[in-house]
């Protein structure tokens, strides 16, 4: 896969995120427990191949994890640096 074809699959991810957001909202509204649930149960699969397919390219472009300027994937660096 070409950077260019991971950068763009990584923004349509991230736009995917921002509507199962807003999806959730309006699912939580449900009245009806049942539904809610099963729509609960559909929502979970969609993100975990959300977060599957971002694993895909995260791994071939490290440096395209939304997370990875937090404090704890710069320890990890800092520790991977530090072996000898």
């Amino acid at each position: 896969m070409k950077t260019e074809a991971a950068n763009e699959i990584m923004e349509r991810l991230a736009s995917l995120s921002a509507t199962g957001n807003e999806l959730r909202e309006i699912i939580e509204s449900f009245d009806d427990i049942e539904e809610r649930k099963e729509f609960r149960r559909v929502m979970g699969n969609i993100m975990v191949a959300h977060s599957d397919l971002m694993r895909l390219i995260i791994r071939q472009f490290p440096s395209l994890d939304p997370d990875r300027d937090t404090d704890w994937h710069k320890e990890i660096e800092q520790r991977r640096n530090d072996k000898p």
